[in-house]
């Protein structure tokens, strides 16, 4: 892995777009995520549950979850 040298204001301008692009990717998987388990009371025991179960199923078919 390579260091990267470069003043504050060029690092931000390049990190802006990948930060970006990243959010939306975690706005879409919440959201499909939501549509999965719209059936269920959000802020209970069980809705907690079944979301991060569909969130694991929804990252590991889109394979977010390797690293």
């Amino acid at each position: 892995m390579e260091e990267i040298f470069a003043d504050d204001a060029t690092l931000r301008k390049r990190m802006v777009d990948v930060l970006k692009k990243h959010m939306m990717v975690d706005d879409e998987v919440d959201a499909e995520v939501r549509r999965r388990i719209k059936n269920l009371e959000e802020g209970t025991a069980t809705w907690e549950v079944e979301y991060q179960k569909a969130l694991d199923q929804i990252k590991k078919n889109r394979r977010l979850d390797e690293k």
